[in-house]
C-alpha cells in the first residue's frame, strides 16, 4: 500500500503507527485551519475592542469639552459679577440723585437754577472741608518731643 509519506511499513512497524503516519497530513491541515481561525478571531476581537475604545474616547472628549465650556461660562459669569454690581450701584446712585433733584424741583418756592446753585455751594463747602482735613493730616508735626516744628 502506498502512503503519502512512503511505502508500506516493513520491518516490524505496527499498523497503528502506519495509521498515524497516514493521518498526519490531515492533522497538519486541520492544525493549520485551527491556527488560521485563531488568528482571524483574535484579529476580529482586537478590531472590535479598538472600535469600542475609539467610541469611548470620542464620548469622553465631547463630555470633557462640554464640561470645560460650562466651567469657562461660570468663570466669565464670576468676572461679570463685580461689573454687574457696579452697574447696579450706578443706577441706584442716579436714581437717588434724580429723586433728590425731583424733590427740590417740586418745591413751589425754588426754581431749578436756585436749587442747582444751592447744591453746588453745598458740595463745594464739603470739598473745602475735606481738603482742609487732608492738609492738616499731611502737615501735623510728629508727636516726638524733639521735633523742631512744635511752637
Amino acid at each position: 500500500m502506498e502512503s503519502p509519506l512512503g511505502t508500506t511499513p516493513t520491518f516490524g512497524e505496527s499498523t497503528r503507527d502506519h495509521t498515524l503516519l497516514m493521518e498526519s497530513p490531515y492533522l497538519q491541515i486541520r492544525n493549520a485551519q485551527v491556527c488560521i481561525a485563531r488568528h482571524w478571531k483574535g484579529y476580529q476581537v482586537r478590531k472590535d475592542y479598538l472600535q469600542v475604545r475609539e467610541a469611548a474616547i470620542v464620548l469622553q472628549k465631547h463630555w470633557r469639552g462640554k464640561m470645560a465650556r460650562t466651567e469657562l461660562w461660570r468663570m466669565k459669569c464670576a468676572v461679570k459679577g463685580p461689573w454687574a454690581v457696579g452697574v447696579i450701584i450706578r443706577y441706584w446712585r442716579g436714581y437717588k440723585v434724580r429723586k433728590h433733584y425731583g424733590a427740590i424741583l417740586k418745591r413751589k418756592t425754588l426754581n431749578y437754577q436756585k436749587a442747582a446753585a444751592e447744591m453746588i455751594i453745598r458740595l463745594f463747602k464739603a470739598y473745602l472741608n475735606y481738603r482742609f482735613l487732608v492738609f492738616i493730616r499731611d502737615h501735623l508735626p510728629t508727636p516726638s518731643p524733639i521735633d523742631k516744628r512744635w511752637p
